[in-house]
């Protein structure tokens, strides 16, 4: 896999402020993979999920980048989802149709990797569940390793 038109690299410090301004903490897969590319679009970028036990397919348009742009913003989407998506998750690339690929932050999902559908989202005054939620992947690295053409 390589990653295209990603941004300016980060440094460490840059990731910690970003945890302590939103109050997580990012598994370590994720933050290594943030080190080596600042978001982007992966090649290839094909991916399985497995939703009410049927296998679908998606691609990774783009991962979200830690930058003052505002294409593919991780905080602009952490903002923008909160509340819309489980609380243990955060965003961390989109597909082009607008669906989410979320990352476990905390408790039993951790460092998995979920697939978000827009099309089934909660109403607004509903507690985001795992209704419209699909698995992915266990860990981030297994999720870029099984990415493919």
């Amino acid at each position: 896999m390589r990653i295209i038109e990603s941004e300016k690299k980060l440094a460490l410090h840059e990731i910690k402020e970003v945890e302590e301004t939103l109050n997580i903490q990012l598994p370590e897969e994720y933050k290594r993979f943030l080190l080596l590319y600042n978001g982007g679009h992966p090649q290839p970028g094909k991916f399985k999920y497995i939703c009410e036990d049927h296998q679908n397919k998606s691609l990774v348009a783009w991962f979200l980048a830690i930058y003052e742009g505002k294409a593919e913003n991780f905080l602009t989407f952490f903002k923008t989802y909160q509340g819309r998506i489980p609380q243990d998750t955060i965003a961390i690339a989109r597909d082009p149709g607008g669906n989410l690929i979320l990352l476990g932050i905390n408790g039993k999902n951790r460092g998995k990797v979920f697939f978000w559908l827009q099309d089934f989202e909660v109403e607004e005054d509903e507690i985001p569940e795992y209704s419209n939620v699909c698995l992915i992947a266990n860990s981030f690295d297994e999720f870029l390793n099984s990415l493919f053409e």
